[in-house]
């Protein structure tokens, strides 16, 4: 599976999704810029690693808080900077978009193999992903 840039650069994503998995704070990844100039990225946190850290640094540790505490995204993208380091400049992810909940077997985003149905998680978070690639800085940290 590949994905190709508007430049024309090819970028598997799985190497990419891994090594983001590779991080305690992120549980599943999955990397988008078909057709498009840059990487992003949908990430389901760790939420129980988040609110362990949200509690030691004082941030509330509610679900909905932490998908938008500006100190949640910087340890985010700390962390996705991280383990995408050795990755080229192009493959590397530009902005990322949290999401709230897992992508189950009975959610139809995994198959029974646990492969994330690529399509279907498009077409369900399909606002984040505009915002991550409009001029808004919502999604962009």
């Amino acid at each position: 599976e590949l994905i190709i840039l508007s430049n024309g650069k090819n970028v598997a994503p799985q190497p990419i999704e891994n090594q983001l998995k590779s991080s305690s704070y992120i549980e599943q990844a999955m990397v988008i810029g078909d057709n498009r100039k840059y990487c992003t990225c949908l990430i389901v946190p760790n939420f129980e690693k988040l609110q362990t850290y949200a509690a030691a640094a004082g941030i509330p540790t509610g679900k909905a808080e932490l998908m938008v505490h500006a100190q949640i995204h910087a340890l985010l993208k700390a962390e996705i900077d991280r383990t995408t380091k050795d990755f080229a400049q192009f493959e590397r992810i530009k902005k990322f978009a949290i999401l709230a909940d897992e992508w189950t077997v009975d959610s139809d985003e995994l198959t029974p193999t646990m492969k994330c149905k690529r399509k279907i998680i498009l077409k369900n978070h399909q606002d984040k992903v505009d915002a991550m690639y409009s001029d808004a800085e919502v999604a962009a940290v």
